[in-house]
């Protein structure tokens, strides 16, 4: 729950952070940050991330009852069931997708699409959620529940050719910094990267 304002480096190493004034000293820093890695530029790794280099995800969690979500996708007990749309999702403008996740009570609902593409067409990504979640075939499925939590994240589009490494002494790059997903234009892995 610190924000780190920047890396600390003796002796040409990086051998920690600063954090609200405060330097905090560590033999080795794991940068986790996401996609605009701002850590990971300061030490050299990475160049800026444009429009061109991420995609924006969006998710709702549609709260439903359990019962309704197992008859409604035909599944019971631990069963689940995923969807992944393309076309409508998008305003059929540009590339980009969608997703339907069940969970035990919840399901999770979103979009995935180019940021650029967002920005070149105009598009307002509530909007495009808003018209998903609306749209007649997504209605059967989340009628009647509620939308409990929204959230949005920036994905890297592709691992970034600009990244000379994943590391340097004292500093190591994982996760969405790093570039670890895949993304085929409708097909998208990163959690279990």
């Amino acid at each position: 729950s610190t924000k780190v304002d920047g890396l600390h480096r003796e002796d040409g190493r990086i051998a920690g952070i600063k954090a609200g004034g405060e330097v905090i000293n560590c033999g080795c820093v794991i940068d986790a940050e996401g996609v605009t890695a701002t850590l990971a530029r300061e030490a050299g790794l990475r160049k800026d991330v444009t429009p061109a280099d991420v995609k924006i995800g969006v998710k709702e969690t549609v709260e439903l009852p359990r019962e309704k979500i197992e008859e409604r996708f035909n599944i019971s007990g631990d069963e689940g069931a995923a969807c992944v749309l393309v076309g409508y999702p998008s305003s059929y403008t540009t590339a980009g997708g969608a997703f339907i996740y069940t969970n035990s009570d919840t399901l999770s609902i979103g979009i995935v699409m180019d940021a650029f593409e967002i920005v070149s067409h105009r598009l307002e990504v509530p909007q495009l959620i808003e018209n998903f979640r609306m749209h007649p075939f997504v209605q059967q499925l989340v009628s009647g529940g509620s939308v409990i939590e929204y959230s949005a994240h920036m994905i890297p589009s592709v691992p970034s050719p600009q990244q000379q490494s994943l590391y340097t002494d004292g500093f190591l790059v994982v996760g969405d910094a790093g570039g670890f997903f895949i993304n085929h234009g409708f097909t998208y892995r990163g959690v279990d990267m």
